[in-house]
């Protein structure tokens, strides 16, 4: 994992992170990248947008790429938020019919400890 992030001022920075995986599966590794700013809105928000590679060594370099955008909101004290995201991702096209661009949503909820 590498990540990076750079402020700009105190409420607006922007983020690049890189992770890598060895897999059997892939015969090599499997990696994502991504990069985009992030602004927190106030003491309990934050937005960011976020560009998007994935890929893994082998015939298929790139696998996917797209877009997403992430708000975050502190739901109970500092431990207890909430993530809603959407994204867009276009996978590199291939000889299967089924594989085309989507939209992706998805909601969470994190405890930190």
């Amino acid at each position: 994992v590498l990540d990076y992030e750079r402020a700009f001022s105190p409420s607006l920075a922007l983020r690049w992170s890189t992770t890598g995986t060895i897999t059997r599966r892939s015969h090599g590794f499997e990696w994502y990248s991504g990069i985009g700013p992030f602004k927190t809105l106030n003491e309990k928000q934050l937005v960011a947008l976020e560009a998007i590679v994935q890929g893994k060594t082998g015939a298929v370099d790139i696998s996917n790429y797209g877009m997403r955008g992430t708000f975050r909101q502190t739901l109970y004290k500092d431990w207890l938020t909430g993530t809603v995201t959407v994204g867009h991702f276009w996978p590199k096209n291939d000889d299967d019919p089924l594989r085309r661009k989507a939209w992706a949503v998805g909601m969470g909820v994190e405890m930190q400890f």
